[in-house]
């Protein structure tokens, strides 16, 4: 018998060069802008902080959001797109100010998103992606002694700043 994976979803990580070189300004725009937009969006944010869409549009964020488009039209490029019409359409600032802040499960619109880790304390919390193609009322979840990549129904990746 041979297993064969099908439907297997990619997911790129990278990171930014010269991130230290840009630390201090992306923390103090995040700053800036949170202090002009203090209202969370509390889209998908519990107990934090959700900025309003549009941090792609600040100056001072473009190193960032050029390689953000870089990367992804590698992935089109990975993936064997026709068409690649790369546009950054949303972006926001998550901020978790305390041990109960977090983000319910939510699914993104158009064809990428990804997160981008400014600060990751002690301890922090990890990216959870939910895999959808496994049911979680399937009688088989309780027979898999070890949950893998394709088997279980959420994978939690540690986040690296």
């Amino acid at each position: 018998m041979k297993n064969l994976p099908l439907f297997t979803t990619t997911i790129w990580k990278s990171e930014l060069p010269e991130f230290e070189n840009l630390e201090n300004i992306f923390l103090e725009e995040t700053k800036k802008f949170r202090e002009n937009n203090p209202i969370s969006s509390g889209y998908s944010n519990v107990n934090g902080y959700e900025s309003p869409n549009g941090i792609h549009t600040i100056k001072e964020f473009s190193p960032l959001f050029d390689y953000v488009a870089m990367m992804a039209n590698q992935a089109c490029e990975d993936l064997n797109f026709i068409d690649r019409n790369i546009a950054i359409t949303s972006s926001w600032v998550n901020i978790a100010d305390s041990r109960s802040s977090m983000n319910n499960y939510h699914t993104h619109e158009h064809t990428f998103s990804g997160v981008f880790y400014l600060k990751v304390p002690k301890d922090s919390g990890k990216l959870c992606i939910r895999n959808d193609a496994i049911n979680p009322l399937w009688d088989g979840n309780k027979l898999i002694q070890q949950k893998t990549s394709t088997n279980a129904s959420s994978v939690k990746i540690e986040p690296v700043e």
